[in-house]
């Protein structure tokens, strides 16, 4: 879990779960304060969560194996990686 500060104020966090790693991970409560949604900050956290997901897997010897669009936005990609026991 991680909390999202602007300035020295707390406007939101973000939870996941690496234990399951290597094989996926879990993205809990991604939650932002009323008054700073609809800005992005809970998508940049999502984003943040991903980031530490990669370089976790990264991490622990696996390679990017390919990517693809699934879902109706482009703009979200799938990214699957590897490792060989």
């Amino acid at each position: 879990m991680f909390v999202t500060c602007l300035d020295e104020a707390e406007i939101g966090f973000a939870s996941f779960d690496p234990r399951p790693a290597p094989d996926f991970g879990i993205i809990g409560h991604n939650c932002v304060l009323p008054s700073f949604q609809r800005d992005g900050v809970g998508k940049r956290q999502v984003m943040e969560i991903l980031e530490r997901f990669r370089k976790m897997y990264l991490g622990c010897g696996f390679h990017e194996k390919r990517r693809w669009i699934k879902g109706p936005d482009p703009r979200y990609e799938l990214v699957e990686y590897e490792i060989s026991l």
